[in-house]
């Protein structure tokens, strides 16, 4: 299943590379058409990403807000729930996207640091189930303490960058600490899959529990 679908006009394919490209360095998978828009097989295949995409990532600029297709995405997005969107121009968004915010990366030159793209990474994060994403090179910058990796790998076990962390831990500790390290992964992603069932088990008792009483509330008194 594609994790980010990005949304954007031809004319910005270079600055939306470099954005595919530091997604996909973060180990997400990431869609976004390289060819033009045309034919009914493409066309296909767009509406197929666009409807498995976990997140959309809308790139505004006064193109794409003219853009039927960029438009037409955005809403899909919008709509459920799954949308994400950025500048990449200064841009007047149109109603109902002005409702959205959108982070504005328009002078963004693939700092992993930039406040704005940290902010999208959390609401990239936030759609993919991975909460530890805008949190990620904050512990991996040079100077970082052990205990913020280890903090991070305890609340982010299934997390796909978590032996990354655990690499540079085991670089600083030394290579002696294998076995350990070994066994604090699997214990960190124990505990991330049982948080995971638990809250999963939540939902579903609270779905079961709203249907009875959505029918009681049907019934005439």
């Amino acid at each position: 299943m594609v994790d980010v679908f990005i949304s954007y006009k031809q004319e910005e394919r270079e600055a939306v590379q470099i954005i595919a490209v530091a997604l996909a360095d973060l180990k997400l998978e990431v869609w976004f058409d390289t060819k033009l828009r045309a034919g009914g097989a493409f066309d296909e295949e767009i509406a197929a990403a666009l409807r498995d995409a976990k997140a959309v990532l809308v790139c505004w600029t006064p193109a794409a807000v003219r853009s039927e297709w960029v438009r037409g995405e955005a809403t899909e997005g919008l709509n459920t729930a799954r949308l994400a969107a950025c500048f990449l121009q200064p841009t007047n968004l149109v109603p109902p996207f002005n409702l959205t915010h959108a982070e504005n990366l328009s002078a963004w030159a693939s700092q992993a640091d930039d406040p704005a793209w940290l902010k999208v990474l959390d609401r990239i994060g936030e759609l993919v189930d991975r909460p530890g994403l805008a949190t990620y090179q904050a512990v991996m910058r040079p100077g970082a303490s052990i205990q913020e990796m280890r903090a991070w790998v305890a609340a982010n076990g299934a997390d796909p960058l978590v032996e990354t962390v655990w690499a540079r831990i085991a670089l600083i500790e030394g290579e002696d600490q294998r076995a350990r390290f070994e066994r604090e992964k699997a214990e960190a992603r124990a505990d991330a899959e049982r948080r995971k069932a638990k809250n999963h088990a939540a939902w579903r008792a609270s779905a079961a529990c709203a249907i009875p009483c959505a029918s009681a509330a049907a019934l005439p008194c």
